[in-house]
């Protein structure tokens, strides 16, 4: 089973040793870390993840993990309000500086307020991201014939495209994007629903990976449940009962849980207890 671990972790994890041991965390645990893309720095909902931009909070995360073979993703680049020029560029530097170790998450979904801020129309969602998309295809970060000038490469010999993985259940999208997909990325749902979707998406294209989010609240009581905290769905669980969902979903076609570990107000973050975590789930 593939693990992914959402960064950053707690209000102000810098106040803790976390990053001293991301290293040993990645090489004993991880498939992948991400990070988010939140639009708009806030200190409403105490994420600290507001405040960072993804690719140069990647960068940082990259000097750490330079010696394993973790790869590092963003979950998720909204297309819809991002310029696909100077993000074109911003790809192909994590790519080319992280020795091919990139994964784009795409999406294209945000609240109708952060949309406004972008004088984005909800409505135009769709079109954005298959213009973004339709942009990534005919570019740079595709093809690397394109830097072959005088038989010099502009690039690293190594130069891989980085994987792109998709962020919505939109058919239309699906349908009528270039085939450059790699995946599917979704956020939890119900098992019915994920596999009545899963299928429509196999039958538009030939993904061969999918990675379900999922907001956790460790538990340890003998717990699985779906609820709300702070406005965030959560799944509310103890490890032995995430165990078993992550057998259905595996079971499903998931091949990647990505996970965001959730504290309460009254929950002092300790790094020792994010290792327990991993290794009791990362089987």
């Amino acid at each position: 089973m593939k693990l992914g671990l959402l960064m950053p972790l707690g209000i102000n994890p810098f106040k803790n040793n976390l990053y001293t041991d991301i290293e040993e965390i990645a090489s004993n645990y991880l498939d992948t870390l991400w990070v988010r893309d939140v639009p708009i720095a806030s200190n409403y909902d105490n994420d600290l993840g507001s405040w960072y931009d993804p690719f140069t909070y990647l960068g940082f995360l990259a000097r750490n993990l330079r010696n394993t073979n973790c790869k590092l993703g963003i979950a998720t680049i909204n297309a819809s309000i991002r310029n696909p020029i100077i993000t074109t560029k911003e790809i192909l530097s994590i790519q080319s500086l992280t020795d091919n170790k990139f994964i784009l998450g795409l999406g294209g979904g945000d609240k109708k307020d952060i949309l406004d801020l972008f004088n984005v129309e909800a409505i135009d969602k769709e079109k954005l991201v298959g213009k973004f998309l339709n942009h990534l295809n005919s570019s740079i970060i595709l093809k690397k014939d394109n830097f072959i000038k005088g038989g010099t490469y502009a690039l690293p010999e190594n130069y891989k495209p980085p994987e792109i993985h998709l962020a919505s259940s939109s058919e239309t999208i699906w349908s009528n994007s270039p085939n450059i997909l790699n995946g599917w990325m979704v956020w939890y749902l119900p098992p019915k629903l994920f596999k009545e979707k899963l299928n429509k998406i196999k039958k538009l294209r030939n993904i061969d990976q999918v990675t379900l989010s999922l907001n956790l609240i460790i538990k340890k009581e003998d717990i699985l449940e779906v609820g709300v905290y702070k406005g965030i769905t959560c799944i509310y669980v103890s490890i032995n009962r995430l165990k078993e969902f992550f057998s259905l979903y595996k079971n499903m076609g998931v091949t990647q849980f990505l996970v965001s570990i959730i504290y309460s107000e009254n929950f002092v973050y300790d790094i020792i207890r994010i290792k327990d975590i991993l290794e009791e789930i990362a089987y």
